[in-house]
Order: C-alpha cells, then sequence, then structure tokens
C-alpha cells in the first residue's frame, strides 16, 4: 500500500546516513535522524529509527517464515493469507520452488528500520523510549507458543491460546507497575523479582501467630517502593 511505498522512499533516501551497526561502538545503539517536511503549508516531523538489534531479529524473524512458506508450496499445503507472500518472494514453475532472492535482499535492506511521523513531537529521544518500552512489551509475546508450552498447556486448543493470551497482558500489567514504582531507583524489574522470589508471607489459620519474616534491607527498600513509602 501507500503506507508501505512512503516507508520505503524514506528509507532509501535517508537510512543510509545512518550508522549500519557494524561498528563495534554502535552495534547495540539505536540511532536515528529527524527530517522536517511541509505538507500542504504544515510541518511534521520524521523520526527515522535504526535499531542493529532489531535488524537481527526482523531478518530471524522474516527468513522463518519465507521457510514456512516454501515448505507450504512443496507440500501443496497453501495458506490463503499467504498466497501474496509466494508470488513476491518465490519463483514457483511446474519442477521447482526458488527463492526470489532480489526481492528478498529488498526487504531485509529495510530491516532494523522504524519510521514515526508526527505534527508535535519533535524529540526523537522521547520517541525512542517509548519504543525501547513497546519494544520490551512485544518481546514479552515472542515466545508463546514454544513446542513444550504448546503440549503441556494444549495450546492447540483455541480456548487455552486466550487463557495464555490473558495470562500474559496479566503479567504484562504487572511488570509495568513494578517498573513505575522502582524507576529512578536505580533497580530493573528483573532485580526487583530476582531479590523477593523467596519473600513469603503464609497465613496459617490454625496458628494464633504469624511466623516472624526476616527480610533483608534490600527487600525491605523493594517493599517500601511498591508500597509507595520509599
Amino acid at each position: 500500500g501507500g503506507g508501505t511505498e512512503l516507508f520505503d522512499s524514506l528509507i532509501s533516501k535517508y537510512g543510509s546516513d545512518l550508522p549500519s551497526g557494524t561498528n563495534n561502538e554502535l552495534s547495540n545503539v539505536r540511532s536515528h535522524r529527524t527530517i522536517i517536511r511541509n505538507i500542504n503549508g504544515k510541518k511534521e516531523y520524521v523520526h527515522i529509527f535504526f535499531d542493529p538489534l532489531k535488524a537481527e531479529r526482523d531478518d530471524a524473524t522474516f527468513l522463518s517464515f519465507i521457510e514456512k512458506c516454501r515448505s507450504e508450496i512443496k507440500n501443496g499445503h497453501l495458506v490463503k493469507d499467504h498466497i501474496p507472500f509466494y508470488e513476491r518472494y518465490f519463483l514457483i514453475s511446474p519442477e521447482s520452488v526458488e527463492l526470489n532472492s532480489e526481492a528478498i535482499m529488498r526487504k531485509t535492506s529495510n530491516s532494523g528500520f522504524d519510521i514515526v511521523v508526527s505534527n508535535r513531537e519533535k524529540d526523537a529521544e522521547s520517541i525512542s523510549k517509548l519504543m525501547t518500552i513497546r519494544g520490551e512489551a512485544e518481546r514479552n509475546f515472542d515466545n508463546l507458543f514454544n513446542d513444550d508450552d504448546r503440549i503441556m498447556l494444549k495450546l492447540y486448543l483455541e480456548k487455552n491460546v486466550e487463557y495464555r493470551y490473558f495470562i500474559q497482558f496479566l503479567v504484562l500489567i504487572m511488570r509495568a507497575a513494578i517498573f513505575n514504582r522502582v524507576e529512578g531507583s536505580g533497580m530493573s524489574v528483573d532485580d526487583v523479582l530476582r531479590a523477593i522470589k523467596d519473600l513469603k508471607d503464609v497465613k496459617d489459620p490454625w496458628k494464633k501467630n504469624k511466623d516472624n519474616i526476616q527480610i533483608t534491607d534490600v527487600q525491605k527498600r523493594i517493599l517500601n517502593l511498591l508500597h509507595g513509602s520509599g
């Protein structure tokens, strides 16, 4: 569509100005460039980002999908929604199924890029922080359907898939709540979870007095942060 064409044209025109990530000092850093355009007399800010780690993930995801499509074609198990991909990324004849290398290279050349267009937000750093948060949220859903969970949790049942998504959303909400509480404390969400994983408050209805719970200074600090008193 028009959105894809605009994305491709902007990357083609300005993407080469961004570091490719081959330099060791920049290999894990998201780089960006902002272009100001005037559209019908109104100013808009086009923020172009390149993340080398995202590029690796994009390539791995895309090439895995291409292999899946090739298997579908060879086995005759075509998926209706995949037909545009068969036509674009494969050279199919009665005798063979070959990859369309030119189309695949054109696709992967845009890996790792993101574009955000805004008529208000000038600061690319603010957008970059939001993209980092979005990326972390998306990665929470990356491995929901691995082979072990698919069997153990019976994820071949549609009802169970819905439950799995619901649980993962709850996890995401809880992580966000912890993050908001501990932001600026020097601790990450994972630090917090590791520190309090052994902290238990077990109430026995047959005991009048609750057992004394010994907590470390770190655990006490975390509890104060989570309760908003530290």
